[in-house]
This record gives C-alpha cells, structure tokens and sequence, in this order.
C-alpha cells in the first residue's frame, strides 16, 4: 500500500479548518479496525489502515502559575476536534486540556497532531458517504490517544523544573469521548 510521501515538498502549505501549516517530517504507522455497520462495509471485515505521523503543533499553551491557590481543587476540561485536507490526504487532530480552580483556568494547552493516510483508506473512508469522510470511531479515537499523548509530553517538557509540573493531563480513556464514526466535509464549509 503506498503512503503519501508528506516530506517531498518541506515549502508545501495546506489548509484544515482555515489554519496553515508546513508539513516537515513522516513517522509510519498503521492501525487495524474492525468495522460493523452493514451500511458502509461488510460486517465483521478487517481493514488496516497506513498512516504517517507527518507534523505536530502546539496551538496554544498558556501557564499562569500565579493564579493557583494551594488547598483548592483543581478540575481539567478537555476536547477534541478534527480536521481535513482532502487534496493531500491529510487529518489533524486537536487535543485541549483547561485546568482550573473556580473556574479560572491556569494552564491551557491545545496541541495537534497531523497525519497522512494512504489514498487507499482515504478513499474507502471517503466514499462511505458522499460529501463526507467518515472516520471509523475506533480509528478515531487512537489518532485521538497518540494526539494526547503528545500533549502530555509537551505539557510536561514546557513546566519541567517549575511549580506547574505537578499538573498533568490523566492516562484517560480518550476513546471513551468518541461516541460514534466522525463525519468530516470533504469540502470547506463557508
């Protein structure tokens, strides 16, 4: 199966949800799911999917130490978000963690992970429905786990060796947060 080669082109800029970015590495990896909707694909088949990990960004970090208030809790939201390059073949996934104390956040940190998928997939994924990519919810929520990942180590590497680094994002079940397949636009919505 042939990966799209991300790295060919370092001057090559795309657009995903009106955000810019230069693509200038390739990590390989590939995922195997499982897809059970009679709609789309034959029940019970098995896929894999290649992919390459091809950037990552740290879209906003925000530390404030002196908003902390020692003894109070400390609850974190977080969220995600997905978008697409249909030309390229390329998803981003956006990971964001607030953390707050009566509702005044102190460390904020959105980072994203853009991956390559091979045109095969991008094309199974892309005629499931017509005008959307559909990401099997499975597949979504590893790209999801590894985009959080990244973030915890980043969020660690940014408060090393300060008051901040007691703070970091839990081992959760990100998948748990995908409750369904993700059905992205092929085309930018105005």
């Amino acid at each position: 199966m042939k990966i799209i080669n991300a790295k060919e082109n370092k001057k090559n800029v795309f657009q995903i949800n009106s955000i810019f970015f230069n693509i200038n590495r390739e990590y390989r990896s590939s995922f195997l799911f499982q897809q059970h909707s009679q709609k789309t694909m034959p029940d019970n088949s098995n896929y894999r999917v290649n992919f390459a990990l091809a950037q990552i960004t740290t879209e906003q970090i925000e530390l404030l130490p002196e908003l902390i208030v020692e003894d109070k809790p400390v609850s974190i939201n977080a969220g995600l978000n997905f978008g697409i390059d249909n030309r390229q073949h390329l998803l981003k996934v956006i990971f964001k963690n607030t953390f707050l104390q009566e509702e005044t956040p102190f460390i904020t940190i959105e980072t994203g992970c853009v991956f390559a998928i091979d045109p095969e997939s991008w094309t199974l994924f892309s005629s499931q429905q017509e005008g959307f990519l559909i990401l099997p919810k499975n597949f979504a929520g590893h790209l999801a786990t590894l985009t959080a990942s990244t973030a915890r180590g980043i969020l660690h590497h940014s408060t090393e060796n300060t008051p901040l680094n007691r703070f970091f994002i839990p081992a959760n079940n990100i998948e748990e947060m995908i409750q369904e397949n993700i059905a992205l636009p092929l085309e930018p919505q105005p």
